[in-house]
């Protein structure tokens, strides 16, 4: 996991490409100009984490998420979409290998964890990174590409 322009594509393509984790149901491996590696994140998880956020009105360029950062509130939050995480959950959890990918996971990954350790499942967490100034560069970069409605 990892923040929105920190490499995390580069290296979900690489854990796909060394067979360390196995393709899933629903994995976008569509190739962008501003993200020419493919994106190598699920269709479904990623709807699913767009939908969780803004119910608790929370963006990808919020800086203040505690609210799932704080146990107490994991509850509710699967409650309010019990239906779609188990359906996730169980379609596209294939075995021990899965690689989960999106950006919004750097926001919800303490809320998955709670659900993957409710299905006993075991969660390692890789975290990618690059220096603010390149992330800044890369965001620049990427809004000043002409977008194709």
């Amino acid at each position: 996991m990892g923040p929105d322009r920190s490499g995390s594509s580069v290296l979900a393509n690489l854990i796909y490409k060394l067979n360390i984790a196995d393709e899933g149901p629903g994995l976008n491996k569509q190739k962008s100009i501003d993200n020419p590696t493919g994106y190598y994140e699920q269709k479904f998880l990623v709807d699913l984490n767009e939908k969780i956020l803004k119910k608790y009105n929370i963006t990808n360029y919020d800086v203040n998420f505690s609210f799932f950062s704080n146990n107490s509130n994991f509850d509710k939050v699967y409650s309010d979409f019990k239906y779609e995480i188990d359906l996730f959950v169980d379609s596209h959890i294939i075995n021990e290998k899965n690689l989960l990918k999106d950006p919004r996971l750097f926001k919800l990954h303490y809320f998955w964890e709670y659900i993957f350790n409710l299905k006993n499942f075991k969660v390692y967490k890789i975290l990618t990174l690059k220096s603010i100034d390149e992330m800044i560069i890369s965001l620049n970069k990427r809004s000043n590409i002409p977008r194709i409605n």
